[in-house]
């Protein structure tokens, strides 16, 4: 999950850097369209980058969780081989 999480963060990274429209687009029809793309890569900035972070967190509390059942396994089968 780790991967998955720096992933979207790497997405949020990357729509913050070019997400925007360029400065030197002008014209009656894009100067409408503007604050609606720079709001929207402002949104999809911020979620891909909570998605990433929530993701990478959940990872490790799985694979804490996952230890003491990792370990009672271990016992049950060293348990059933004697």
């Amino acid at each position: 999950m780790e991967s998955v999480g720096s992933d979207a963060v790497a997405a949020a990274i990357f729509i913050q850097q070019h997400g925007e429209p360029a400065d030197w687009l002008h014209g009656p029809i894009i100067d409408e369209l503007l604050t609606p793309i720079r709001n929207a890569a402002a949104a999809s900035h911020k979620r891909m980058g909570d998605i990433g972070l929530l993701t990478m967190q959940t990872g490790s509390e799985l694979k804490k969780a996952a230890w003491p059942y990792h370990d009672q396994e271990a016992r049950n089968w060293s348990r059933s081989a004697n």
